[in-house]
């Protein structure tokens, strides 16, 4: 007898999920003000930094790969098989420090769009309110990533199109037609 195993699906991350959350891990909604003082050499300034940013990280990424075991493991490990135990914990405390930072000024981001949106004060005024908010959020955030990775990237995909590439393609468009309606630069 012969018993049939149900295929379990492989949860894989796709290229164009991978290129999503890097785009939106570089290119996120605070850094559009800046964009638009930078002017015309922003090109420039853009192309550089993605050069001197993904360059290192793919070399990086290559080298990690090629150390035994890589496929086990996260930041830590991936870090302390190729540097060292030292810079493997520093990694590890680095990488933490800047998303609970990052997270913190990105809920209070949200926070305050949402109050901005809505119309709803409280939402800014009420300190218990506001804390209610952050944390119905975070958990939200959390609860979603503990379901995989499949799932976190259908996240970064959705997010990257609505939040990044949309609005830029219609930045883009509208910028089109105002200098081709004849407005003064």
């Amino acid at each position: 007898m012969q018993e049939s195993k149900a295929k379990i699906p492989a949860k894989k991350l796709t290229f164009f999920g991978f290129l999503a959350m890097t785009i939106s891990m570089v290119v996120s909604l605070y850094e559009y003000p800046t964009f638009a003082t930078s002017g015309f050499s922003l090109v420039f300034f853009l192309l550089l930094g993605g050069l001197l940013w993904f360059i290192p990280v793919a070399l990086c990424a290559a080298e990690m790969a090629t150390v035994k075991g890589w496929e086990k493991g996260g930041v830590y490990t991936w870090v302390s098989r190729t540097l060292g135990k030292r810079f493997g914990f520093a990694a590890i405390f680095f990488q933490w420090f800047e998303i609970t930072v990052g997270y913190l000024t990105m809920l209070y981001f949200l926070t305050g769009a949402l109050s901005y949106a809505t119309g709803i004060s409280a939402i800014q005024n009420n300190k218990f309110l506001k804390l209610a908010i952050l944390l119905i959020i975070f958990w939200a955030i959390l609860i979603s990533q503990l379901r995989g990775t499949k799932y976190t990237s259908l996240i970064a995909r959705v997010g990257f199109i609505a939040g990044i590439l949309l609005p830029a393609l219609v930045l883009f468009a509208l910028g089109i037609h105002y200098v081709a309606s004849g407005a003064p630069l």
